[in-house]
């Protein structure tokens, strides 16, 4: 039963982002051949356009699939279709995991949709500023001290990577407490309006707690330069470490997230009338 949940949400949500996705291909497919084809290099307004309008879906993804990720969250569990969804026969928990994973899903598919975009839009710019990049590129490592170099980028990348996953977590969790609070009777009235205020006061919070805990590394992996191993590390020695991948946010975001979950669901369950 859980598997048909999923696939009912995926359809549900997937239905607009599908959309939004052919439309990205078309473009990125249109400029990448007509550049390609014309030298590498953007010398028409076609491409011109395509340029500017890859950009903006890659942006402007992110906006819609929040968007539709707590529309149908909103609509299916508190909506016109509450009931039906609360009558299956199915434990709530299940119903709240589904939606999580399929947002979570949809959250990581604009990053990536984010990533492809970037990386098109610095290929089709071309000889215009390709020079000019690699070369400022290789004058900030020519700077850099021993041990800056390559390995250290790679290393933040992947702590970059692992806090962004788990701050996509945090974030989908925040919208679904603060959506199921503004859906309880106090604030039901003007649902819509209490959402947007539970999402901002809440993801405030959650924002700047992780800042303070991330200025503070307290334990992670470090990567040494001499051995080329990663070796767990703890305290003083992570804090000073060149490269590290620190695990105190990702920690921390878990742990709000399940927080947030069984909060949601316990909500869910208890306060939400559904008539």
């Amino acid at each position: 039963m859980f598997g048909k949940l999923l696939k009912h949400d995926f359809f549900a949500t997937g239905r607009f982002m599908a959309v939004v996705y052919a439309v990205f291909a078309i473009v990125a497919v249109y400029l990448v051949g007509s550049v390609h084809f014309s030298g590498n290099e953007l010398d028409s307004v076609g491409e011109m356009l395509s340029y500017i309008a890859l950009c903006l879906i890659a942006f402007v993804n992110f906006i819609l699939t929040a968007v539709v990720v707590m529309s149908n969250f909103q609509k299916t569990l508190y909506g016109d279709q509450g009931y039906l969804t609360f009558t299956l026969p199915v434990k709530s928990s299940s119903v709240l995991l589904s939606k999580t994973i399929v947002s979570i899903f949809w959250y990581l598919a604009a990053f990536g949709c984010f990533m492809i975009a970037a990386r098109i839009a610095l290929w089709s710019a071309g000889e215009a500023i390709g020079e000019t990049t690699l070369g400022l590129v290789d004058s900030i490592l020519a700077m850099t001290e021993d041990g800056l170099s390559l390995s250290v980028i790679i290393v933040s990348v992947i702590a970059a990577i692992i806090e962004f996953f788990f701050l996509v977590v945090a974030f989908t969790m925040v919208a679904f407490l603060a959506i199921t609070i503004s859906n309880t009777r106090p604030f039901q009235k003007h649902h819509s309006l209490y959402a947007m205020l539970f999402m901002a006061v809440i993801g405030f919070v959650v924002v700047k707690l992780s800042e303070v805990i991330g200025k503070e590394p307290f334990f992670g992996f470090n990567y040494n330069f001499s051995t080329e191993k990663i070796a767990f590390a703890v305290g003083d020695s992570a804090k000073l470490a060149v490269a590290h991948v620190d695990l105190a946010v990702p920690l921390f975001l878990i742990i709000v997230s399940v927080g947030f979950f069984f909060i949601t669901h316990y909500l869910m369950k208890k306060k939400i009338n559904i008539g």
